[in-house]
């Protein structure tokens, strides 16, 4: 084969693999292959994020006691903090309905729980730097709360050094698709440690694909061993 011939087919091949290979141009992973959900939430090193789920028990129901295991914002030893004014209310188990509180008296929001639903969000907003209470109420307590978490929302100021570094995140990934500024933003939480961000993020994209949907199946079982594993 001559040397004009090997080059012309050998351009040929390449052109062939490259118009074969599939578009990234919408990938969140086409930058970084490591950078997945389930990289980010359950790594092979870390089988579990550090999240402190707590558990709310409920009354006795025909000799068996209901539980719901409240996952976000969650209950360390000390009141996490969290970033976004508009949280997230994850948990795993029958729910009645959610509710938050200024303190144990006084709520100021409530909504009720359809069949299967395990998140919620709050639709208006915290004020920085104030402690609340999220409150879930099972199937079968009769109105009485079944249990609470105490959280933060993170100060003004430390708030705002965020809001920058995320807005410069979306512009550096805008046309990318939502998901994959989800991905990037829950990223950027976990790095930062705001587990209860990071978990929004997660659960804020409308139309998630099928791996995001087996993360959001996997994060309450997991997290709460409803399941032993």
């Amino acid at each position: 084969m001559s040397k004009f011939k090997y080059i012309k087919t050998s351009l040929l091949l390449l052109t062939i693999n490259i118009i074969s290979l599939p578009s990234l141009s919408n990938s969140a992973l086409s930058e970084n292959p490591l950078l997945s959900w389930i990289n980010i939430f359950f790594p092979a090193s870390k089988p579990k994020p550090p999240i402190k789920p707590r558990k709310a028990g409920g009354r006795p129901l025909q000799g068996n006691l209901e539980t719901t295991c409240m996952i976000s914002p969650d209950a360390p030893e000390q009141p996490r903090v969290i970033w976004s004014t508009r949280p997230l209310f994850l948990w795993e188990g029958k729910v009645e309905k959610v509710a938050l509180n200024k303190n144990i008296d006084t709520t100021l929001w409530s909504q009720e729980i359809k069949p299967g639903q395990n998140f919620a969000n709050y639709t208006d907003e915290l004020q920085p730097g104030e402690t609340y209470y999220w409150v879930v109420f099972n199937e079968n307590s009769q109105n009485q709360p079944s249990g609470n978490v105490r959280f933060q929302v993170m100060q003004a100021q430390q708030r705002q050094l965020i809001n920058n570094e995320l807005k410069a995140l979306e512009e550096e990934y805008k046309g990318k698709g939502s998901e994959a500024i989800a991905l990037k933003k829950t990223q950027y939480f976990v790095q930062k440690e705001l587990w209860s961000d990071a978990l929004q993020q997660a659960y804020s994209v409308e139309k998630p694909s099928a791996d995001l949907r087996k993360i959001r199946e996997e994060i309450p079982r997991k997290l709460c061993n409803f399941d032993n594993s």
